[in-house]
């Protein structure tokens, strides 16, 4: 039932402007950062890892955004899956020399597994310039599995590996 329920919120949040999304998203980023203790220590770990050189401070305020990016680029889902064609022209830009990608040979697109990958893969499905193949975590919940699978594939050319 819960699982509904948040399916029915991302389809109306699909309708929302993209600067309300985005306070929405630091609002709830801001409230994952203080509720969410055990991911924000792994964050902060990691952190300390990779930006020694920063002080702790300036650490605190990356691993603060890093919980804002994250719930910001979730509410994304809302109008990358459920949104109406118009709004994704509006809102994906290519940047770049995108000749390669439309080209007849395999290529192999390395992108980070966590914030804007569904949006790179929307953009992709789009073009409809080949099928793609995805690597895919299959989800706990059936219901949310089939919502993922269902956003990922929204333009039905992508094959979704199943690593689990």
């Amino acid at each position: 039932m819960k699982a509904h329920l948040l399916i029915a919120l991302m389809r109306l949040l699909a309708y929302l402007p993209l600067p309300l999304l985005r306070a929405l998203g630091w609002v709830l980023g801001r409230m994952l950062f203080t509720l969410a203790k055990p991911r924000r220590r792994v964050v902060q770990r990691n952190l300390a890892a990779c930006f020694a050189d920063k002080s702790e401070a300036e650490r605190l305020r990356l691993a603060r955004q890093v919980f804002v990016y994250f719930a910001q680029t979730w509410l994304d889902r809302s109008w990358l899956w459920h949104g109406s064609e118009a709004v994704l022209q509006q809102r994906l830009r290519w940047v770049g020399d995108t000749q390669p990608l439309q080209q007849d040979i395999p290529t192999v697109i390395f992108a980070p597994h966590f914030m804007g990958l569904d949006a790179g893969g929307v953009a992709l499905m789009r073009e409809r310039w080949h099928p793609l193949s995805s690597i895919y975590s299959r989800q706990q919940n059936p219901v949310l599995d089939k919502w993922v699978r269902n956003g990922r594939n929204r333009f039905g050319n992508a094959i979704l590996a199943d690593r689990t």
